[in-house]
C-alpha cells in the first residue's frame, strides 16, 4: 500500500492553479488562493508566509470539497460566502448577485453626485440585493438617509447582515 502524498501549501496552489487553467478558468491563482485561505481559515496573505506548511489530511479534504464545487462551476464568492467591494468584504450567496466592477463604478459616480448635495441627501437603493451600494453610501456619506428595498426576503436578510456588520 502506498503512502498518501504529502502536499505543501505552495505545491497545492501550483497544482490546483495549473489544473484550473487547463480547464479554462480565468484568474486561477487568485481563485485557488481564496479557496485555500477559506479552507484553512487564514487571511490570504498568510498563505505566502506558510508556503512550506504541510497540509493535514483534514485541511486537504476541506480544500478538495471547495475545489470540487468550483470545478462544478459554482462561483468562488458563493463558495466562500463573501465578495470584495470597495470598503471591504460583504456577505453574498445564491440569494443575491455577486457585486461586479461595474457596480463599484456606479457607486463611485453616486458618491461623487452626493458630494454636490448641500443638505442631507435621501438615497433609495431599489433591488438592493446584498446591500453593497446602500451600505457603502451610508458609510461614506453619514449624513445621508439610505433606504434599501428588494422583492426578495432572502436578499433583504443578506443586506441586513451586511449593514449590521458595517
Amino acid at each position: 500500500m502506498t503512502k498518501p502524498r504529502t502536499w505543501t501549501v505552495l505545491e497545492l496552489i501550483n497544482w490546483s492553479k495549473a489544473h484550473l487553467e487547463e480547464k479554462g478558468f480565468d484568474n486561477a491563482r487568485l481563485e485557488v488562493e481564496l479557496l485555500l485561505s477559506h479552507a484553512l481559515n487564514l487571511p490570504r496573505v498568510e498563505l505566502y508566509v506558510q508556503f512550506e506548511r504541510q497540509m493535514k489530511s483534514n485541511e486537504l479534504a476541506a480544500f478538495k470539497a471547495l475545489y470540487k464545487r468550483r470545478l462544478d462551476g459554482e462561483p468562488v464568492q458563493y463558495i466562500t460566502g463573501s465578495a470584495a467591494f470597495m470598503l471591504g468584504e460583504f456577505e453574498v450567496g445564491p440569494a443575491v448577485l455577486i457585486p461586479r466592477p461595474e457596480t463599484e463604478a456606479l457607486t463611485e459616480v453616486a458618491l461623487r453626485l452626493l458630494e454636490a448635495v448641500p443638505d442631507a441627501p435621501v438615497v433609495a437603493d431599489i433591488g438592493t440585493g446584498s446591500g453593497v451600494i446602500a451600505v457603502t453610501i451610508a458609510m461614506k456619506v453619514p449624513a445621508a438617509t439610505v433606504y434599501a428595498t428588494d422583492v426578495s426576503q432572502a436578499a433583504l436578510e443578506v443586506a441586513a447582515r451586511n449593514a449590521e456588520r458595517a
